[in-house]
């Protein structure tokens, strides 16, 4: 089971992920992230860190969210 760390709303409803957290994730300024509710939990996921097609880390910092090496293999279905 994971610790959490307790953190206060802003007065426009923000948190400041705590450091170590994006250190975790590899999440860095202007990384764009996946927040969803289930029951009456949040999830907070990195989106554009992972490929869509086979998990692995993506670099750069493009919206089509594939690998470089997926990139190449869809390229050659066409």
């Amino acid at each position: 089971m994971s610790l959490g760390i307790e953190k206060e709303l802003d007065n426009l409803g923000r948190i400041v992920l705590p450091v170590k957290f994006r250190n975790q994730l590899g999440l860095k300024s202007e990384d764009k992230v996946l927040i969803s509710l289930h029951n009456d939990t949040i999830f907070i996921t990195p989106t554009q860190r992972y490929c869509a097609l086979c998990g692995k880390h993506v670099t750069g910092k493009h919206d089509l969210r594939l690998c470089n090496a997926c990139i190449q293999a869809v390229k050659k279905l066409t």
